[in-house]
């Protein structure tokens, strides 16, 4: 999911709880005691940005470009799905919306044709 509110991962977290990655910098998004939740710094925005990047490449990387464009697009499908299940539950912004899922779908179905990989 990309940039969703700290609102909206409240909301999502409590039907929806693989939202949270398991990485370290989840930590910054936490409840506080009280139940509030925690609104992390721009800085922190960015590692967690960064950290979740990483684990993206961690988990869809191979030494097969062929492996990798399946890997990609089936997580962006997954993603797809996720959103569906997320805007049943509440209504996103629009920097958090799935309005890029559409377009990065067609973007690597039309590099896969014209680099010859589909």
């Amino acid at each position: 999911m990309n940039r969703i509110t700290i609102n909206e991962k409240g909301i999502i977290e409590t039907v929806y709880p693989e939202i949270i990655n398991g990485l370290s910098c989840d930590s910054y998004y936490e409840r506080y005691d009280n139940g509030e939740l925690r609104i992390p710094s721009r800085t922190e925005e960015a590692l967690q940005s960064w950290e979740a990047i990483k684990s993206l490449i961690d988990d869809l990387v191979t030494p097969d470009i062929y492996i990798n464009m399946d890997n990609c697009f089936n997580a962006v499908i997954e993603a797809q799905r996720a959103y569906v299940d997320c805007l049943s539950i509440t209504a996103m912004d629009v920097k958090s919306n799935n309005a890029h899922i559409a377009p990065l779908l067609e973007g690597m179905t039309r590099f896969r044709e014209l680099a010859g990989l589909a």
